[in-house]
């Protein structure tokens, strides 16, 4: 997906826990992530452009939103004509020369502990897969590249996560475009996502 929409690169060094903590805040939590309403039809986001489409749902790539994140530097969301916009997702910068993974693990856990005090108890994955060929020290991003690796938090209520009622689930994933560079994905599946899948769905069993 990040290949998908190539956005001019952010400018931004580092992360900022007070910003990013003020973008992901009381703020944005009244209209929804990054901003971003439930619901809402594609048309209340400016220069979105239309991607993958499955049936009556299509994938939407965006190079900002109404409360955009230092951390992230495109976005992409969901949405159909009948249940509106269902899930967005911040696409993080570039971390460049991140071979063994520093950069994007320390990224993961500031974010991780934001949402942890926004969201409540969230449960983590960690681990590299089991025979996994991408094995040494300086090859983290490329294990996760090669989806040999998993590095993921979970909030939902299953897990008694403090979610709004827009929300369903929140995932927060480290990702790589090849063996040095990696980047943050932070997806958040509202509470209609469950009928864009449904639409989509649909559409695949088509004729079968």
């Amino acid at each position: 997906m990040k290949g998908s929409f190539e956005p001019m690169k952010a400018m931004m060094k580092c992360l900022a826990v007070g910003a990013m903590t003020a973008a992901l805040g009381a703020g944005a939590a009244h209209a929804g992530p990054f901003g971003v309403r439930m619901g809402a039809p594609i048309s209340s986001l400016p220069g979105a452009k239309a991607g993958k489409t499955v049936g009556e749902v299509t994938v939407y790539g965006l190079e900002t939103v109404p409360n955009p994140n230092p951390e992230f530097e495109s976005y992409v969301v969901t949405a159909s004509a009948k249940t509106g916009i269902c899930k967005i997702a911040g696409i993080g910068k570039d971390h460049s020369n991140d071979n063994d993974g520093a950069k994007v693990r320390d990224a993961f856990e500031e974010l991780a502990t934001i949402l942890d005090q926004k969201y409540g108890p969230s449960k983590s994955y960690d681990f590299l897969h089991a025979g996994a060929l991408w094995d040494g020290p300086s090859e983290y991003a490329m294990s996760l590249r090669q989806e040999e690796r998993t590095l993921s938090r979970f909030w939902m209520p299953e897990l008694k996560s403090n979610l709004p009622d827009d929300i369903a689930t929140i995932v927060l994933e480290a990702e790589a475009t090849d063996r040095a560079t990696t980047y943050i994905a932070l997806r958040y599946e509202l509470a209609n996502f469950e009928a864009c899948s449904a639409l989509a769905n649909k559409a695949k069993e088509a004729g079968l």
